[in-house]
């Protein structure tokens, strides 16, 4: 019996030391794979999401980015980098034909502001105004004159009016003299 309960003894022991070696060979450096494991993604995670909010923010950019450049492309529309008078005078002719205008006239003349002799010539064009100012005249009645002026307001470049005269009613005809001076704007 006594052998037996040795024999169980042995048995028993063996079998614990299988198990404790199971733990420490088996089951400790797996866990330890595992804790690093979950430490690698975790840090993985941290850089994706990291990467997923720069991606998320270059996406945003590259959408104002078009955004801008469209208003860009309105704004030289409306401001062109050159003067392009020939252009603005063709509209303008468009308009009065349209319009019925008989006697339209148009003058255009450029005007620039004047700089000392001590600015460099980069800096003088720089500084200098980049506008062309217009004067249209005609004669017509109050109802073309009122179309005339809301088809300059709606005109695909930007232009300001300095002054405006209305004058000579004539009651034989139903007519004004109308006379507009103003300036268009060019260039960065």
């Amino acid at each position: 019996m006594r052998s037996i309960n040795t024999k169980n003894y042995i048995t028993s022991i063996v079998y614990l030391l299988a198990i404790v070696a199971l733990i420490v060979f088996g089951i400790l450096p797996f866990i330890d794979k595992l804790s690093t494991n979950q430490a690698n993604y975790s840090d993985t995670r941290k850089t994706l999401d990291s990467t997923l909010k720069k991606y998320t923010q270059l996406t945003e950019l590259s959408k104002n980015e078009q955004e801008i450049l469209s208003i860009k492309e309105d704004v030289y529309e409306l401001i062109p980098n050159d003067s392009e008078t020939a252009n603005f005078v063709v509209k303008l002719e468009a308009v009065a034909t349209d319009l019925s205008i008989p006697d339209y006239i148009s003058s255009i003349s450029t005007s620039q502001t004047a700089t000392s002799n001590a600015k460099t010539a980069a800096q003088k064009q720089k500084d200098a105004k980049k506008e062309v100012s217009y004067s249209i005249g005609f004669t017509s009645n109050y109802t073309t004159i009122k179309s005339f002026l809301d088809k300059l307001y709606d005109f695909p470049r930007f232009t300001t009016i300095k002054n405006i005269n209305i004058s000579g009613y004539n009651s034989e005809q139903d007519t004004l003299s109308f006379k507009i001076n103003g300036v268009i704007y060019y260039g960065k």
